[in-house]
């Protein structure tokens, strides 16, 4: 007859409920012996042996008014797994309005996994981030740092600026001297040129709207006359260009149908002209040609879309 606790036949595993139990106090009476301590826990007065093994595989409750002061301490401890679970409940707390706190939190204690999560989610939902308070008090080389980006999810390049403006006068006697380089990662030649001048305009202070006006100016004197000032590093093309998640429409105009099957005399021009959204990711159909035709150009200059040439059964279109 087998033993109590032994394994019986057919069993495939040997488990002792006891076992956990037993090992824990192993463990505790060792500590309070002091023995295979690695670690010193000082509260207050107090200073506290314990084992880091322990204090790492220990189950810890995460919360909103604990997990900033807990992921400090198990940094400092190496305790990884706890840090882990930190970024990992703050991945699962974050919205609009508390991105930039974990942001700079993030950047504080050097947590690179979560800083780059709150950079993307900044630059995914900048839209709404930079209306929020927190935004205003970001410092100038994490707004720097978040302008420049490629990846802001913007519908046009004036909501970066505004945004940047936005952040200097929240503080303009402490701010104003930082115009230029808060200024510097815009793309001036995506603005539009009377908008911009009539933003700057209604400023009040004078001093800003001096230096905005004298900006502004550079900018255009560069544009009117490029090969004289090939360097000028707004006109590289990085500042020409629009950045990669900004709205953007791709046009498909005229062409030609043709039935299934059917020969190229029995090919149809088309007239029609649709447009695919990048932001709603859906086709739309827009004006269209005067005339239906394939074979054409198209230009866009000044924010217009001019079609050129083309012909269709009929005819051929010069211009």
């Amino acid at each position: 007859m087998a033993n109590e606790g032994c394994a019986k036949a057919g069993d495939s595993h040997f488990s002792l409920d006891k076992h956990a139990q037993l090992i824990l106090a192993q463990i505790n009476k060792m500590r309070n012996g002091q023995h295979f301590c690695d670690v010193e826990l000082q509260v207050g007065k107090e200073t506290f042996k314990v084992h880091r093994l322990v204090l790492a595989a220990s189950i810890v409750n995460i919360g909103v008014n604990n997990v900033q002061e807990l992921i400090v301490a198990a940094d400092m401890l190496q305790l990884t797994e706890v840090v882990n679970l930190c970024c990992e409940f703050l991945k699962g707390q974050i919205d609009p309005l508390n991105c930039i706190g974990i942001f700079q939190f993030s950047e504080q204690i050097a947590c690179h996994d979560l800083l780059e999560f709150t950079e993307n989610y900044i630059h995914v939902h900048f839209l709404e981030v930079h209306s929020g308070e927190e935004f205003l008090a970001l410092t100038k080389d994490q707004l720097i740092k978040i302008l420049r980006s490629e990846e802001l999810s913007i519908e046009d390049e004036y909501q970066v600026f505004l945004a940047a403006m936005q952040w200097i006068l929240k503080d303009l006697g402490k701010r104003r001297k930082h115009v230029v380089e808060v200024l510097d990662p815009i793309r001036f030649p995506l603005l539009p040129p009377q908008r911009l001048l009539k933003y700057i305009e209604g400023i009040s202070d004078f001093n800003l709207r001096v230096a905005l006006q004298t900006l502004l100016k550079e900018y255009c004197e560069v544009c009117k006359s490029p090969k004289e000032n090939k360097f000028c590093s707004f006109l590289q093309t990085s500042k020409v260009r629009p950045r990669k998640k900004a709205r953007k429409y791709l046009y498909a105009v005229g062409g030609y149908t043709r039935l299934q099957g059917g020969r190229w005399s029995d090919s149809r021009a088309l007239s029609c002209v649709e447009r695919f959204d990048t932001f709603s990711q859906y086709w739309t159909t827009v004006s269209s040609l005067h005339q239906a035709r394939c074979g054409l150009g198209v230009a866009v200059l000044g924010g217009m879309v001019y079609a050129i040439g083309g012909n269709n059964e009929n005819a051929y279109f010069h211009f």
